[in-house]
């Protein structure tokens, strides 16, 4: 998901101290309890400033993006403690995403030196895939493709592992005359293929059936929202953030264009979702410095 277009590292760095003390102060007022949860739960994360970006492994291992502290996070299904996925060097960690293979992925930096890294799954070797001019949200589809929206030309560009000229744009504005040209999130669906969504002029949610043709799917269309993330299981059932009237966490079940909003409390610029194989729904909520988690209803 796309944090924002104007707001430098050093802006957003300040507008996180700034809120920060305010829930200092607000704390030191008595008022310790912090914002409700609604259904959801919190995550056991510890430390967290401003986690941006999530995922979630067929397994249910939870990932995050801990932005403030320029680090990746990992919750074991199941566990009440965290351990850091040991990329290096990283300045301005930015989407996230988890293969198959248990290899993890993150976009990296907000500059034209901006980076597609790899870590692999026993966390012994990092490897970079790409060098992409402010790279934001990337997916990772099966034999470890992975797609990445490059913020800065705009375009979303393919990663093919051991092709030669293997990375390389293939939907950007061209593809999309009548909408933003800016992608808001990519995600991988149940068949493989990816989705980017984008807000303007309406919510539109689309499906790449080659690596230049796009479908707008229904789910959304002509609806007074403003869709941000999504994320989609092997299930196909898709989860979306839609920041239109506040925070609203939606599910559509898959084969249905209705989306039904969950309850997630009281959300502070929530940044990112994912949803399990089994249905469980996570939510980086933001400016909150949590993560939240709504178990799947039998």
């Amino acid at each position: 998901m796309i944090r924002a277009r104007t707001l430098s590292n050093a802006s957003l760095h300040r507008a996180a101290f700034l809120t920060a003390a305010a829930v200092a102060i607000s704390t030191l007022a008595g008022c310790s309890s912090g914002p409700s949860t609604g259904d959801a739960e919190t995550l056991s994360f510890e430390g967290l400033d401003y986690p941006s970006e999530i995922d979630v492994d067929s397994d249910g291992n939870v990932y995050i993006t801990d932005w403030g502290n320029d680090r990746v996070l990992k919750l074991a299904n199941g566990d009440s403690t965290q351990s850091v996925v040991p990329f290096d060097g990283l300045t301005s960690v930015n989407g996230i995403a988890v293969g198959n293979d248990g290899n993890v992925y993150v976009s990296d930096g907000d500059s034209k030196d901006g980076r597609v890294l790899q870590m692999s799954a026993d966390g012994t070797s990092q490897k970079v895939l790409a060098t992409v001019d402010n790279p934001t949200s990337l997916a990772v589809a099966d034999a470890g493709v992975v797609y990445v929206y490059d913020f800065g030309t705009p375009a979303l560009r393919k990663i093919v592992p051991g092709a030669k000229g293997r990375e390389y744009a293939i939907l950007g504005q061209n593809n999309l005359p009548d909408a933003d040209e800016y992608f808001n999130d990519v995600a991988i669906g149940s068949d493989g293929t990816p989705h980017v969504v984008t807000g303007m002029p309406g919510p539109q949610i689309y499906v790449a059936k080659t690596d230049r043709a796009l479908a707008e799917l229904l789910v959304l269309k002509d609806q007074d929202r403003f869709p941000t993330a999504i994320d989609i299981n092997s299930a196909g059932d898709m989860v979306i953030l839609d920041h239109k009237h506040g925070y609203r966490i939606l599910k559509v079940a898959n084969g249905s264009t209705d989306p039904v909003v969950l309850s997630f409390g009281e959300l502070n610029k929530p940044s990112d979702v994912a949803i399990s194989d089994s249905g469980d729904v996570f939510v980086a909520d933001r400016n909150n410095h949590r993560v939240l988690k709504l178990q799947a209803k039998n």
